[in-house]
């Protein structure tokens, strides 16, 4: 049963956020604020009394104001309210000279103070400060930002709930100049209240409150199609500045001003401040992006205990019809791939009780995602229907390293991430996807994929994760080269469909019906008998081999009982260091 979108969407029940996270200012970490302001008072300490007040106001604004990576000012309302009192304001006003009654001069800075701040800042950037007045008459509050306006008559006219304004004597380029500055003042403020996971309504024109980026390289295999439909497979460096484009996305290492967020406590907080920034790109529709998301709301809250990178806020930009996506995590070290590249294995039982930890735990999330029957159900649809998820796309570069945030010890951290593909299933059909319309990595796709008597369920992830946890083992056993050449040499063969593409999955379909390839048994078989094999690696290979490298989903173990025989393997390697000893060393180290 397909869900509609706006179906998924009422039982995801988003916490969205329109008022770009304002509300949330009040509990944002007082100190950062504080500095700030102190900050300002030392800079202006030394101007000179001759300045009229506005000028002053003037300057503490500016100084509220930071540059974000686009050299785009922005303020929040916070700082405004720190730099500029109800007292300065007052003697703003008295300048003006707009007001008789000293009673009346008061009540009104107040006013402006804490409801007309910004529109006030605003207005002094545009040297119109004057007009706060009409926006008092007209009760034009910092509610109505963003001002929205057509151009009658030379006249820009503002279109409000309550009706219609325009003041007749501003020129188009103080509007023009209005419209430009406001934006600098509606910055959003991203937070997590509570572990809650906002959703941010946003216009295309609000500024992001990023104010660095750096330069990586990532490395994956590209899977494209060639022009009669059929996939090729090459290699594929990726090193662009700002960001790097995977299959389904566009992901950019950034920090945000921390003035501009407040995340509290979450797992694998980056020690320097970096976010990994996701924007969904291509034809991707709303549907697709809740389908990003699901997975995270399944959790219900307890994803942070999990092996899963924590899903820090998600928001959208809109222009019209036209809508961008956009996810927030913490920055990872990178992804399996390139923990193999980068780190030796042969540091004995410690990596052996690292790895089974690890590869319990990504078991584990998986488990819960699967919302396997021996795992109590985290989430029901509105009609009492237990929901099913799918990952969709397990493989190396979907598990992320953790190997420089505040908690790292040793090796660091290994968690499951990317569920854009994955999607919800209800109790009755959670097995019953359709090969023709399922998505999946290449080298890492089931049989399942390419068998008409076969359906996509959550068993093709278990067959992903056997695929990856042998190239786990060969990196323990063999390296890096090994992995990356030498066991993808014996898997490859020619596409049936295409002879002049070489394919490396771990199965072939030969007379109809899939099989393990020859390559990839001789692989494991010399994994088995190599010098450094151990008991703890014999055993896990026999359990991929009997119970998760299977042509046949439905005799594959479920990702509960992979979590507790991984589990017990972890266990093991701890009360018995033996067991995680090789044949050949009492230490099996360097």
């Amino acid at each position: 049963m397909t869900s509609r979108p706006e179906d998924m969407e009422a039982r995801l029940k988003l916490d969205s956020c329109f008022d770009r996270g304002q509300k949330y200012l009040n509990v944002a970490n007082k100190t950062l604020w504080d500095n700030k302001v102190k900050a300002i008072n030392r800079s202006l300490d030394a101007v000179n009394q001759e300045f009229s007040k506005e000028r002053l106001v003037i300057d503490r604004i500016e100084a509220t104001q930071s540059t974000t990576i686009e050299d785009e000012p922005i303020a929040h309302l916070q700082a405004l309210r720190r730099a500029i009192t109800p007292k300065l304001v007052q003697e703003v006003l008295e300048e003006y000279k707009v007001y008789a009654g000293e009673t009346q001069l008061m009540e009104a800075a107040a006013l402006i103070w804490s409801s007309y701040c910004k529109i006030f800042a605003i207005l002094l950037k545009c040297n119109q400060g004057k007009s706060i007045i009409r926006f008092l008459d007209q009760n034009i509050d910092d509610s109505n930002l963003p001002l929205q306006s057509e151009l009658r008559d030379r006249n820009y006219i503002i279109s409000l709930k309550k009706g219609l304004f325009t003041i007749k004597d501003w020129a188009a380029h103080d509007w023009q100049n209005f419209f430009r500055w406001q934006w600098s003042f509606m910055t959003p403020f991203f937070a997590r209240p509570d572990g809650k996971v906002l959703h941010y309504c946003l216009k295309s024109k609000d500024i992001l409150p990023i104010i660095a980026t750096e330069d990586y390289e990532r490395e994956e295999k590209d899977h494209r199609e060639n022009g009669n439909g059929s996939e090729t497979q090459e290699p594929l460096q990726i090193k662009r500045k700002y960001a790097a484009y995977g299959g389904h996305s566009t992901v950019s290492k950034i920090k945000l001003n921390p003035l501009s967020c407040d995340f509290g406590e979450f797992p694998f907080q980056n020690r320097d401040g970096w976010y990994e920034l996701k924007q969904l790109t291509g034809k991707f529709t709303r549907e697709d992006f809740l389908s990003e998301i699901y997975v995270w709301k399944l959790f219900n809250g307890e994803g942070d205990k999990l092996h899963t990178s924590p899903l820090l806020c998600t928001f959208e930009k809109s222009d019209g019809n036209k809508r961008e996506y956009f996810l927030l995590f913490p920055w990872a070290s990178g992804d399996l791939r390139q923990l193999w590249q980068n780190k030796s294995s042969r540091d004995g039982q410690h990596t052996s009780h690292w790895m089974a930890e690890q590869c319990w735990r990504i078991a584990e999330a998986l488990s819960v995602i699967h919302q396997d029957e021996e795992t109590d159900p985290i989430r029901a649809d509105g009609d009492g229907e237990r929901l099913y998820g799918r990952h969709g796309d397990i493989k190396p570069g979907n598990i992320l390293w953790f190997g420089e945030h505040v908690e790292c010890k040793g090796a660091g951290t290994l968690v499951l991430a990317d569920f854009g593909i994955a999607k919800a299933h209800r109790s009755m059909t959670k097995s019953l996807s359709d090969p023709e319309k399922a998505k999946n990595s290449p080298t890492y796709k089931s049989p399942e994929f390419e068998s008409n008597g076969l359906k996509i369920g959550r068993k093709s992830d278990i067959w992903g994760l056997a695929c990856t946890w042998i190239e786990f083992l060969t990196w323990f056993l063999k390296g890096w080269q090994a992995v990356d050449i030498d066991f993808p040499k014996g898997r490859e063969e020619t596409d049936p469909k295409d002879k002049n593409i070489s394919r490396d999955t771990y199965f072939s379909v030969v007379n109809g019906s899939p099989i393990i390839k020859p390559g990839v048994v001789e692989w494991m078989n010399e994994l088995h008998e190599d010098n450094n094999c151990s008991p703890f690696v014999d055993d896990f290979l026999t359990f991929i081999e009997e119970h998760m490298l299977l042509v046949n989903p439905v005799k594959r173990a479920p990702a509960c009982t992979v979590a507790l025989k991984m589990k017990g393997f972890f266990e093991r390697i701890k009360e018995h260091s033996r067991y995680s000893e090789s044949p050949c060393s009492s230490t099996n180290g360097v």
